[in-house]
């Protein structure tokens, strides 16, 4: 390829890239950014502005209920009516209704403010066609109502009309539901009752809740007063829950009915000497440490062995002995006689200072 552009004063193309690309061009799509988003925001603070209207105006429950609540207007017998009488295909009355909830809030349908030239290139048709269906349908079917009209021309900007999409009591309510559709299959779970983790599921499920409701229980007061009897005449059992307690014994399969807890107490310790082991000081499982132990006693308690064991922990009263109502007298009498002395000592003194 001969080279035409040899000498010439034609500067090389530049692929555009990071390193070539125009700072001060970039500053300029920036600002130009910025002052889009200005006026957007200007445009909707007056949009919410000049659409306020009376609070008895309903609200729309959501964007897919209204479109809905449309189609089925159009195509019932007062809106087929209205659709011939305006020469107005129905199908296009319910592309002009979808357009139109796009530019709507999502959650009341107010302040709709698209213009007609955008409503009209959504839905295929013309701009005049989408004013005819606002104002001669739409509006007279309670579906839609005009908060503010529109303005421009003369020099001014121009203003879309703000819309209001609401539900109308006319119509009845279409059974539409706002939640997602659910996938082919009704949206169950493809493993089913034959697969046999479901089975492993279902029975840990039943074990589970069958545990809860035996604990919701109350447990036998009985169980109650021979735990609490043994936390006292143990060590490291203080601040275990009486309930774990109350399961290590209803779960040892002894016959608490015979047992009290000072024979549970020496009956632990007997065992405890005969292994040539002690009781520890810290138990960091009290519950698990207590069932092992229990399951190792007998059923019913040994016939000698009927003297309970006195508390390990005796309680100890912090508060210190009363003394009696005659060494306290000789006491205050006591301290009396010798305030009387100090005062005779210092009374002459201070007078004759």
């Amino acid at each position: 390829m001969p080279d035409i552009f040899h000498g010439s004063r034609r500067l090389p193309a530049v692929e555009p890239g990071a390193q070539h690309r125009d700072p001060l061009n970039t500053l300029g799509v920036t600002r130009r950014r910025g002052g889009k988003s200005r006026i957007s925001a200007r445009r909707r603070r007056w949009i919410e502005l000049v659409g306020v209207v009376n609070a008895i105006v309903p609200m729309w429950h959501s964007r897919r209920l209204w479109i809905a609540q449309v189609e089925a207007w159009v195509y019932s017998e007062p809106g087929l009516a209205a659709c011939a009488e305006m020469h107005i295909r129905p199908e296009v009355v319910v592309r002009i209704a979808i357009a139109l909830a796009r530019f709507a809030d999502g959650a009341t349908g107010r302040n709709c403010a698209a213009a007609n030239a955008t409503i009209a290139a959504m839905a295929g048709c013309s701009a005049s066609l989408v004013t005819r269906v606002r104002n001669k349908l739409l509006a007279p079917a309670g579906l839609a109502v005009e908060a503010c009209r529109g303005s421009g021309g003369g020099g001014r900007p121009n203003k879309a009309s703000v819309w209001h999409l609401i539900p109308s009591s006319a119509v009845a309510q279409p059974a539409v539901s706002d939640l997602p559709t659910l996938p082919p299959g009704g949206g169950l779970s493809p493993v089913r009752d034959q697969s046999p983790r479901a089975r492993t599921r279902a029975e840990k499920c039943t074990r589970g809740s069958a545990q809860r409701r035996r604990r919701q229980a109350p447990r036998p007061l009985a169980v109650q007063k021979l735990a609490a009897g043994l936390i006292a005449r143990s060590v490291g059992l203080e601040r275990v829950h009486p309930g774990q307690v109350c399961d290590a014994l209803s779960q040892s399969g002894l016959d608490l009915a015979h047992w009290s807890a000072g024979q549970l107490a020496t009956a632990l310790d007997a065992d405890m000497r005969q292994r040539g082991i002690s009781w520890p000081d810290r138990i960091s499982r009290p519950g698990a440490f207590l069932a092992v132990r229990l399951r190792r006693l007998p059923a019913r308690p040994d016939v000698a062995d009927h003297t309970p064991a006195p508390p390990r922990h005796e309680p100890r009263s912090s508060r210190p002995a009363v003394a009696s109502s005659t060494v306290r007298r000789a006491a205050l009498d006591q301290i009396r006689s010798q305030v009387a002395a100090a005062a005779a000592v210092w009374r002459p003194r201070m007078q004759t200072v």
